[in-house]
């Protein structure tokens, strides 16, 4: 709710209403559709993709108006509340799904002191205008338009902001009051948005807007929910928030609907009058609000996971560890095990068994799950991934010859799956999507396993495949999120890719897909290139969010501090080992492990870096320089080899099984298992502490696993960067 709808791009007043005594919110929970043209990366708030937070000390000295009435907050405070923000799942999913700026950084905090009884946001504008370049930092491209301006009023001043030309006030209590307020002003021809975040330690704002355990926590509450709606509400262009509930047709898909005729409000005021507490990768926690998420249809806070990454648990309790689920059985049914594991490994490495569930499917196609998992065609490919966005790990099968639909299976939590069976949408496509282009088609070619991940950025799995014969093009679909299942589809040029693949002539590589670069956006790295003889290097290509991809990047393997080698490269291919992509070390930036090897004693990872391993969080994309070899031999190493290079049907899955942000490994399927041996991730590069937990429950789920056809899959704490 906009209070001046005719002053949008100007003021965007908040809708933080309040009464005396509670602060209380306007809260509305509509349906609302992905809008698939408004997929790519484009970027919130008219910011370039770095956004500097500069918070303001507003010391008020007239006597008559506050006399030295300083904010209480404190620049500690302050700084742990934008350090946690901006390295946790909580702004991780904001920014994928709305595409405000990869990296948010703070300065020192600088004090403006006034002598002022006019509190109107045109005065305070224009001060601290004046002040910007005198004392108060420009953004890091020397002008405004990548800054916010925080502004902390002291306890006295914070009840004298007017918000509107209504007569009211910041925390006077009235229906149609306050609790914060962001708006802009403009120096130089540039955009400078701010926001008024009054002192809640006394008076009305103590009593009308006091959200949380007490004042600090009413400060970073409010503040959150001012600093997302300046990040993805533009100041141009109308309105990025994806609150897409006109212009929809009857089956689903909307079409653009910027601006102010938009009723649904913004993320921040759909969710108003809730905290939670979020943490970063770190252990530090602070306390925000949280916002709507469009593709998951709910408010939503955060989980724990690694730096700006995780959604939301699937196939199991959001704050549980990853589950192992498994698919294409004999009797069709769908088998989840959802770990026990915790950050502390208190029960880690045990399972609890989920009664197997069937695909209730009948209203769009009676058993045609089960049939189409159980497909005997050596092309049939199960893949797991969030295709709808509602926070819940779904199945995709696609690759057998004649094939014109991409069925998926949606869990919804502890219940029956729900099938769909769509073919791709030629038309009409969205803006720069290939129109009639058959994905399904290009599946049933020779090809590489085709790979999930979030290649556009929406939150949303996709699917993308490369190596058929002949191909110069790589082939993407990405799912709409809908109801129905369906798929938009490109076939763009590869720049390359390709070839690498047939170069390798019969010693086919190994496709991976993770977010190398830490953009936000699934990238694709070929493993295993030997020919004409063995390569130091990883072939990445990175995801531009639109379909295509960057040309490829031979990105060095290289042990600590070393010149490049060929090892990982070689060890990729030796009969029975097993490459899985994932984020070891939690720093954002993906990895790679492999494990399987006879007689190894170790797991060996090529982790990515941005040139310190001890220090690699990519603080922009593009920033991957070299995959870093670490392979330590120990007995927990060489515990979980020895398991995983056994002769049998086991399979390897990638997940965070604890819940700590980092990926771990599990194992299931071996002959006369009764357990799903982990290798959990430590801190510690390439150290991994092993479970092997045994009940009876699991016998038979691992005798399921060693089933011809079955497929072992875990994408529990899916992450939007495919791993």
């Amino acid at each position: 709710m906009n209070t001046r709808t005719a002053c949008l791009l100007v003021f965007g007043l908040v809708s933080v209403h309040t009464t005396a005594g509670h602060a209380q919110y306007e809260r509305r929970r509509n349906h609302l559709t992905l809008d698939p043209t408004k997929s790519g990366p484009k970027r919130g708030a008219g910011f370039n993709d770095s956004l500097r937070i500069v918070p303001i000390y507003w010391n008020n000295t007239n006597t008559s108006c506050g006399g030295n009435d300083k904010p209480t907050v404190t620049e500690a405070q302050l700084q742990n509340f934008y350090g946690t923000v901006s390295l946790s799942s909580y702004y991780g999913w904001i920014q994928s799904q709305y595409h405000t700026p990869h990296q948010l950084e703070s300065v020192d905090g600088v004090t403006i002191t006034s002598n002022t009884c006019d509190f109107s946001s045109s005065n305070i504008g224009k001060i601290l205008v004046g002040q910007i370049g005198n004392g108060v930092p420009k953004d890091p491209n020397g002008g405004t338009s990548a800054a916010v301006y925080a502004i902390h009023f002291g306890p006295a001043t914070s009840p004298r902001l007017p918000f509107d030309n209504n007569g009211h006030f910041l925390c006077d209590g009235a229906a149609s009051s306050a609790c914060a307020y962001n708006t802009t002003a403009f120096k130089n021809g540039q955009v400078v948005s701010w926001y008024a975040i009054p002192d809640a330690s006394a008076g009305p704002c103590q009593m009308n807007c006091a959200i949380g355990a007490g004042p600090l926590d009413a400060v970073t509450v409010s503040e959150s929910h001012e600093l997302i709606e300046a990040l993805t509400d533009p100041n141009n262009g109308g309105w990025e928030n994806r609150t897409q509930s006109c212009n929809c047709s009857p089956d689903g898909i909307c079409q653009s609907c910027n601006g102010p005729s938009s009723s649904s409000g913004q993320i921040a005021d759909l969710c108003a009058g809730t905290s939670v507490t979020i943490q970063d990768s770190v252990g530090n926690s602070t306390v925000v609000q949280p916002m709507w998420s469009n593709v998951s249809n709910q408010c939503r806070g955060a989980t724990v996971g690694a730096p700006g990454r995780t959604i939301g648990g699937l196939f199991a309790d959001p704050d549980a560890g990853s589950s192992v689920t498994l698919s294409g059985l004999n009797s069709g049914v769908i088998r989840t095990a959802i770990s026990n594991g915790t950050t502390d490994h208190t029960g880690s490495g045990t399972f609890s068994f989920l009664s197997s569930f069937l695909t209730d499917d009948a209203a769009q196609c009676p058993n045609c799950w089960t049939a189409f998992a159980q497909d005997p065609s050596s092309f049939r490919s199960i893949l797991a991934g969030d295709f709808d966005g509602d926070g819940f790990g779904d199945l995709a099968i696609t690759g057998p010859s004649g094939w014109l639909t991409i069925p998926i299976a949606r869990s919804r939590g502890f219940s029956s799956w729900r099938a769909t069976n769509q073919g791709i949408i030629a038309s009409p496509a969205p803006p720069g999507l290939d129109q009639g282009f058959d994905f399904t088609v290009a599946a049933s070619q020779f090809h590489l396993p085709p790979v999930a991940g979030d290649f556009n950025g929406d939150g949303i799995s996709d699917l993308a495949m490369v190596g058929g014969a002949g191909w110069n093009t790589i082939p993407v679909a990405f799912s709409t999120g809908d109801a129905q299942g369906r798929w938009w589809s490109t076939n763009k040029a590869d720049n390359g890719f390709n070839g690498y693949i047939a170069r390798s002539g019969n010693a086919r590589p190994a496709l991976l897909a993770a977010d190398f670069n830490a953009d936000g956006l699934t990238d694709l790295a070929l493993l295993g290139l030997r020919r004409p003889s063995p390569r130091s290097f990883i072939v990445v290509v990175f995801s531009k969010g639109d379909g295509t991809f960057s040309a490829p990047v031979e990105v060095p393997t290289t042990y600590d501090g070393g010149s490049p080698v060929s090892d990982f490269n070689v060890w990729s291919t030796l009969p029975g080992v097993k490459a899985v992509a994932g984020d070891f070390n939690g720093d954002g930036l993906g990895d790679i492990a492999l494990t399987g090897g006879l007689g190894w004693a170790s797991i060996p990872v090529a982790y990515g870096t941005n040139g310190d391993i001890n220090r690699s969080f990519a603080m922009s994309p593009g920033k991957l320089t070299a995959f870093t070899i670490f392979n330590e031999t120990n007995s927990d190493n060489a515990l979980f080899n020895s398991f995983s290079s056994q002769i049998g049907t086991e399979q390897l899955v990638a997940g965070d099984f604890d819940a700590n942000g980092t990926t771990d490994l599990a194992l299931t399927g071996g002959q006369n298992w009764s357990s799903i041996p982990i290798a959990f991730s430590q801190v510690g590069l390439g150290r991994f502490f092993v479970t092997n937990v045994t009940t009876s429950e699991l016998r038979s789920f691992s005798e399921d696993a060693a089933q011809s056809g079955s497929v072992a899959q875990s994408v529990s704490r899916f992450t939007v960067d495919g791993f």
